[in-house]
């Protein structure tokens, strides 16, 4: 490859992709592990045997690189890597908010019937998908002006992600959660492209999950699972986890099926290391139908460890495994790479999009004054206190994450008791 970069960290992307390169790669893979925090790396850097100890001592490894965000989200973060901008000026500033009328929209959404999402055969969903909500250009939007007869896609488990990356000139693919399939929206495609469909048909995800099992990437008793609490979980018999259980065990993922369908539960399979390997299968997908020897820009979203670690958290065993697994998964994909591009014609961007907290009751083992905050209480208290000191009822609508959403009746005060209610609430907060 002409320049390996082994774990780039949030910005300079703009720099290392167009600047002291004297020519472009035929292949530019920018892959983002969601949720993937650096402490990952430091604490397991000893333990990879793969790709990212290939990355790590022959790339590049920038370490002092981040963003501001308060409360960093997937889409936030993936618009920030591909903009170089923060939420303010790209407008990304969460997955999902509320507008002025209340009503909850996702960062994606778009009603237009141009938009409309291609469900499966030539059928189109009743909802819209597009980068209509990103405001500033971004890395792909200037490959496309400058190199219009070049190729760039993007690729994610998540429609956010994939259109963070993309933003409006590039061509995102993500996984539709409700039938089991690629798919993109008439906001990028005109059509469904066969490569896509064909993919869907033949590779059959649903018999894959029916018999996958999640087994541990090295024996159970090694040296490559000896970290503190990485068993809290099990030993607290996953009494802090919102499932009550753990994906790595004996059993096939058809045991986990939803008992009113014959349908597999994509809520547990985007959770394990095969939904990994089905991007990177995708991804090889991508790239053997739309590389005719031309650059192409191919950003790739690992959303699997994101889903995990929101569950289990980045002490556990899951979420350690699964990167052994992507390890592995990840120099498969680059040997697939090599063969078929040449090294020397590769450029490979390894980033994340954000990192991840400790579990609660882990931070308190460790002596830390960490708690949990119940969004419905606290809505509650800082409107019973609002209510008893201004005689106004219900002044806060929501919160979301560290945002909170006040109800429009708050237009019709003075400036001088806005002022006071906000700083009111942000001591409560």
């Amino acid at each position: 490859m002409k320049i390996k970069i082994g774990y780039f960290y949030l910005f300079t992307l703009n720099f290392i992709l167009f600047s002291s390169l004297f020519s472009i790669p035929k292949m530019t893979i920018v892959l983002v592990i969601d949720q993937f925090a650096y402490s990952y790396i430091e604490k397991l850097n000893k333990n990879f045997n793969y790709a990212l100890k290939d990355l790590l001592e022959n790339g590049v490894n920038i370490t002092n690189a981040h963003h501001p965000h308060g409360t960093p989200s997937t889409a936030t973060g993936h618009t920030a890597l591909s903009t170089g901008v923060f939420a303010k000026d790209h407008g990304i500033i969460n997955n999902s908010w509320f507008t002025l009328s209340g009503k909850k929209i996702k960062c994606d959404d778009d009603n237009s019937k141009k938009t409309l999402v291609f469900g499966k055969g030539n059928n189109l969903q009743s909802y819209g998908k597009s980068a209509k909500n990103v405001l500033r250009t971004n890395i792909t939007n200037k490959f496309v002006q400058k190199y219009p007869n070049y190729k760039t896609y993007s690729i994610s488990l998540k429609s956010r992600a994939a259109i963070g990356m993309s933003g409006k000139k590039g061509k995102p693919i993500w996984f539709d959660k409700n039938t089991g399939e690629f798919t993109s929206s008439k906001a990028f495609f005109d059509q469904k492209p066969d490569w896509i469909a064909n993919f869907n048909k033949n590779y059959n995800i649903n018999n894959r999950i029916k018999n996958y099992t999640w087994s541990l990437f090295y024996p159970a008793e090694s040296k490559y699972y000896n970290f503190d609490f990485i068993n809290f979980h099990k030993e607290t018999n996953y009494k802090h986890v919102q499932d009550n259980k753990t994906l790595i065990n004996d059993k096939t993922l058809k045991n986990y099926y939803k008992s009113i369908s014959d349908a597999p539960n994509y809520p547990d399979f985007i959770k394990t290391p095969l939904a990994n390997k089905m991007i990177l299968d995708f991804s090889q997908n991508c790239i053997d139908n739309n590389f005719k020897n031309k650059p192409i820009l191919l950003w790739i979203s690992l959303s699997p460890l994101d889903h995990l670690g929101h569950i289990y958290g980045p002490d556990s065993i899951e979420t350690t495994d699964m990167i052994y697994h992507l390890d592995k998964q990840i120099q498969e994909f680059m040997q697939f790479l090599n063969k078929k591009i040449g090294e020397e014609n590769i450029l490979f961007v390894l980033t994340a999009d954000h990192g991840i907290k400790r579990n609660v009751e882990i931070s308190q083992r460790m002596g830390f004054d960490a708690h949990r905050i119940d969004i419905h209480k606290l809505t509650k208290e800082i409107n019973s206190f609002i209510k008893n000191k201004y005689n106004i009822k219900n002044i806060l609508y929501k919160i979301k994450t560290s945002q909170c959403y006040l109800d429009k009746k708050i237009k019709n005060l003075s400036e001088k008791t806005k002022i006071q209610i906000i700083k009111d609430i942000k001591k409560l907060f």
